[in-house]
C-alpha cells in the first residue's frame, strides 16, 4: 500500500507466482506418493491410457489385458473418470473377444491333439487286448494264471468283448484258454468246460478248478451231468476226473460213490479211482484239510491210497508238509482198518517214518484193528459169506460160504525178521522150532522186511504157538503122537498136529477165511477187479524175487499182498468140502495154500486152490497168521 500498490492487483500477481513455482513442485510430489503404491501406480496408467485414447480412440491405444486387469482389480469405480469407465468398457469387449477367440482356438486344437492321442491310445489298447488275448487262447497248463493277471490289467469292457468275439469262432483246442479267461469275468461256460475233462491233461486240473469255482453251484450240476454219462458208458476214468474236479469245489459225492466198498462186488471204479487220481489230481495241498475231514472210511482209505499213489517227482515239499500230518493222524486214529492200512502204506511210499503206534494183545474196544506185542498189525474181519468158483473161476452154484464168527488176520505176510526172531528166540526150545533152516533166508531175500520163504507148513505152526506163547495165549496147535510121513520119501516122518478149536493163540486160516478176507466183497477174479494191468499195483508178480511185505496196495478190507508175492499155508488139509465151517475137513494130505507167488501170473485169482505138502519148503511158500477172540 505504502508503495502505491493496490491490493487486487497484488493477490494475482501472488496466486500466479505461486501457480508457476508450486504446483508443478507439488503435482511431482503427488506422482512421486501415487507411483509408491500398487493402486496408485494404476491410477496413474489409467489415466495416461484414458487421455491417450481420448485423443485417439483407438484400439491399439487400450490398455493391454494385464493393464486393463490391473485396473479393474486395484482402481476403484468411483475414482475412475467418465471417460476411464467407458475406455475399460470397450477393452473389456476387445479383450473377450480376442482371448475367446484364442482360447477357442487353443481348445479347438486341444480337441484335435487330444482325439489324436485318444485314437492313437485306444489303438495302442486294441493292439494290447489282443495281443494279451492271443497269449491266453494259446496259452496251457501251469502258465494259464499269470496270463489271465496280465489280461486283468486290460479295461475289462474291451478284454471281455474281445474274448466274446474270439471264443464265438473258436474251435475246441484254442477255446479253452479263451473259456479259461471269460470265466474270470463271472461269464463260466459250464458245459463246455466240462467237455474238455477228458482231454484234459494234468497241468489242466487247477485251471479246470478255478474256472468252475466261479460259479460253483451251477458247475457242480454239470459236472454230476457229466458223470451221469461216463456211468452209462462205464467210463471210469472220465468218472474219476469229474470226481476230483467236484472234490476240488469241496464236493464229496462222487468221490464217495467211486471208493464205496460194501455194496458193489465189482471194485473196478475204486481201482481206477485211485489209479485215475495218481497222474491227473489238481493241487494236492487244496485237498489236504478236506481229505482230513472225511468221515466215510471207504473214501478216506480211497484218497489216502490215491494221494500216495501220485508219482514222488510230482509231489513237492508243500504237497507234503500238508498230507504228512493227514496220513499220520489218521494211521493212528482212523477206526475202520482200510483207511490205517492206506494212511501207513501213503506214508511209507513218501518215504516218512511212521509213527509208533502202542501194543497191546487184545483188540481195541470200537477199533476195527490193533498192534500185538510183537508189533505186528491185525485186522478184524467181520462175519459174512462169498459165493467159492472153482480154480477156472467159472461160478458154481449153491457154493455159499458163511463165517459166522468174526476173526482178526495180520495185515500182512509174516517177514524174514518177524521169522527170524522166532528161530533166533533162546527162550523157546529146539524141539519148538524149525530144524535145519541156517542161512536160507540170506539166499532168498533181500531185506528183512521181505515175506519169510522155505517155510514148510510145519514151520508155520510152530510159529503160531510161539506167538501164542509170548502173549499168554493157549496154543492153537497141539502134537496128535502120530507122525506123518513124506509123501516123496516115506522113510522121512514128521509130528502130526491137530488144531484146538477152543484154543485162544494164533493160528493159520482156514481156505474159507482166507478168501472170503482177500475178495474183501468182491466177486471179480482180483480183488482190485478183473484188469490183470492194474492187479500190478495190488500183488507181486511176474517177478524173479519177492518183494518187501505191503509195499503195494492193499485191498478194499486193508489186507496187502493177497495176490502173489509169496504163497500163504492155510489150516486145511485140501478139501473140497465148503459151508458153515471154521475149519476144514481132512481128506487128503495136502495142506492148502492161497494166493500164488511172485513168479507167475496164473493161479493168483481170489478162487485159485493150491496144495502142497506140509514138509515142503519151497521159495514161494509163506504164510500170514490169524486169530480167533470171543467178542463181547
Amino acid at each position: 500500500m505504502a508503495l502505491g500498490v493496490s491490493p487486487r492487483v497484488f493477490n494475482a500477481r501472488y496466486f500466479q507466482l505461486t501457480h508457476d513455482y508450486l504446483v508443478p513442485t507439488l503435482r511431482d510430489w503427488l506422482t512421486r506418493k501415487q507411483k509408491e503404491t500398487r493402486r496408485g501406480r494404476a491410477e496413474l496408467q489409467l489415466a495416461e491410457r484414458s487421455a491417450l485414447w481420448q485423443a485417439k480412440p483407438e484400439n491399439r491405444h487400450l490398455p493391454s489385458w494385464w493393464e486393463y486387469l490391473t485396473a479393474v482389480a486395484l482402481v476403484p469405480k468411483k475414482n475412475r473418470t467418465p471417460a476411464q469407465q467407458k475406455m475399460l468398457r470397450t477393452a473389456g469387449r476387445v479383450h473377450a473377444v480376442r482371448w475367446g477367440s484364442t482360447l477357442a482356438i487353443l481348445l479347438l486344437i486341444g480337441i484335435g491333439i487330444w482325439n489324436v492321442v485318444s485314437a492313437e491310445r485306444q489303438v495302442s489298447l486294441t493292439r494290447s487286448v489282443s495281443t494279451a488275448v492271443d497269449i491266453v487262447q494259446s496259452t496251457r497248463g501251469v502258465l494259464v494264471p499269470g496270463t489271465i493277471k496280465d489280461l486283468k490289467q486290460l479295461p475289462a469292457e474291451m478284454v471281455v468283448a474281445e474274448l466274446q468275439r474270439r471264443i464265438a469262432d473258436a474251435v475246441a483246442p484254442q477255446k479253452l484258454g479263451l473259456a479259461y479267461a471269460l470265466a474270470h469275468y463271472g461269464i463260466v461256460d459250464a458245459e463246455f468246460l466240462c467237455t474238455q475233462i477228458e482231454r484234459a491233461s494234468s497241468e489242466e486240473v487247477d485251471n479246470l478248478v478255478t474256472a468252475f469255482g466261479k460259479e460253483r453251484e451251477r458247475t457242480l450240476t454239470a459236472i454230476q451231468t457229466l458223470a451221469s454219462r461216463a456211468e452209462a458208458e462205464q467210463n471210469w476214468r472220465l468218472k474219476t476226473r469229474a470226481a476230483v474236479v467236484a472234490l476240488h469245489l469241496e464236493d464229496d459225492r462222487l468221490a464217495a460213490d467211486m471208493c464205496r466198498i460194501d455194496d458193489r462186488p465189482d471194485p473196478v471204479q475204486r481201482t481206477l479211482f485211485i489209479d485215475e487220481f495218481a497222474v491227473w489230481h489238481g493241487d494236492l495241498r487244496r485237498l489236504a484239510t478236506y481229505g482230513h475231514s472225511r468221515t466215510d472210511p471207504a473214501l478216506r482209505s480211497g484218497l489216502c491210497l490215491a494221494v500216495g499213489s501220485v508219482s514222488q517227482e510230482r509231489v513237492s515239499e508243500s504237497d507234503r508238509t500238508a498230507w504228512n500230518p493227514v496220513f499220520a493222524k489218521l494211521y493212528e486214529t482212523a477206526v475202520d482198518s482200510g483207511t490205517h492200512s492206506a494212511a501207513g502204506w501213503a506214508l511209507r511210499q513218501w518215504g516218512v517214518e511212521l509213527p509208533v503206534l502202542p501194543s497191546t494183545t487184545q483188540p481195541i474196544d470200537g477199533r476195527q484193528w490193533f498192534v500185538n506185542s510183537l508189533g505186528m498189525t491185525l485186522l478184524r474181519i467181520a462175519p459174512g459169506q462169498f459165493t467159492r468158483k472153482n480154480s477156472d473161476g467159472v461160478e458154481t452154484s449153491d457154493l455159499t460160504v458163511k463165517l459166522t464168527r468174526a476173526f482178526y488176520l495180520c495185515d500182512r505176510e509174516i517177514s524174514v525178521a518177524e521169522f527170524q526172531r522166532f528161530v533166533n528166540d533162546p527162550n523157546c526150545p529146539n524141539g519148538e522150532k524149525p530144524e535145519k533152516r541156517e542161512g536160507v533166508e540170506t539166499e532168498v531175500a533181500s531185506t528183512p522186511n521181505d515175506p519169510a520163504q522155505h517155510v514148510s507148513w510145519y514151520d508155520a505152526v510152530l510159529f503160531c504157538n510161539w506167538l501164542s506163547r509170548i502173549e499168554l495165549r493157549t496154543p492153537c496147535y497141539v502134537r496128535t503122537g502120530k507122525k506123518e510121513n513124506d509123501i516123496s520119501d516115506s522113510t522121512k516122518e514128521y509130528d502130526a498136529w491137530h488144531q484146538v478149536p477152543e484154543g485162544s493163540g494164533y493160528r493159520l486160516s482156514t481156505e474159507a477165511e482166507w478168501e472170503y478176507a482177500c475178495r474183501a466183497g468182491t466177486t471179480t477174479d482180483f480183488s482190485s477187479g478183473g484188469d490183470d494191468k492194474l492187479l500190478r499195483k495190488y500183488a507181486t508178480i511176474q517177478e524173479s524175487r519177492v518183494a518187501p511185505c505191503a509195499s503195494k496196495l492193499p485191498n478194499g478190507w486193508g489186507l496187502f499182498d493177497m495176490h502173489g508175492n509169496v504163497e500163504e499155508w492155510c489150516d486145511d488139509f485140501i478139501t473140497f468140502d465148503v459151508g458153515d465151517i471154521p475149519f476144514g475137513t481132512s481128506r487128503f494130505k495136502f495142506r492148502a495154500v492161497r494166493g500164488g507167488n511172485c513168479t507167475r501170473d496164473s493161479e493168483i485169482r481170489s478162487a485159485n486152490r493150491g496144495d502142497w505138502p506140509p514138509h515142503v519148503r519151497s521159495a514161494s511158500l509163506g504164510f500170514r497168521v490169524c486169530l480167533s477172540l470171543s467178542e463181547k
